[in-house]
């Protein structure tokens, strides 16, 4: 989820999610926009953004924030038995974890160039002991020289 306060997404933003529907690592599966004010949520369709809009801009991500099971489905691993292979954190909510008058850009990637490592766990019976992401910050702190 990416806040901005401005009525419109950033045109750099746009630009970047742009850059990555074009990147063949990436695949930009769907984007919805959720507006919040005064503690009501609006939802603005977007389309335009993703190549494959089969239940409609925005419908993937509408259904899976809207679902109360969505973050149990979503959290499940492998090791449950549920054939989940990464652990998921649960799904922010619009309702409660988008600020009042700003509005959210919401992204669903599939990274193309893990399938394979994806396949691989999978296939061997590993299983990952974590599943996160390190931030820009944490590189640097770490010593990374990182542009």
């Amino acid at each position: 989820m990416i806040g901005f306060r401005e009525p419109e997404l950033p045109a750099d933003v746009r630009s970047q999610v742009d850059d990555l529907r074009a990147n063949p690592a990436v695949r930009l599966l769907d984007v919805q926009i959720y507006h919040k004010e005064h503690g009501r949520i609006s939802r603005e369709d977007v389309s335009g953004f993703t190549t494959d809009e089969q239940s409609g801009p925005g419908g993937v991500i509408d259904e899976i924030m809207t679902r109360a099971a969505a973050t149990e489905v979503m959290s499940g691993s492998a090791l449950g038995g549920q054939g989940y292979l990464m652990h998921g954190d649960p799904i922010p909510d619009p309702k409660t974890d988008v600020p009042n008058d700003t509005n959210v850009l919401v992204l669903m990637l599939e990274h193309s160039w893990a399938l394979p490592l994806w396949s691989a766990v999978r296939d061997s019976q590993a299983f990952p002991v974590t599943d996160a992401w390190m931030g820009r910050q944490s590189l640097q702190k770490a010593g990374l020289d990182i542009d």
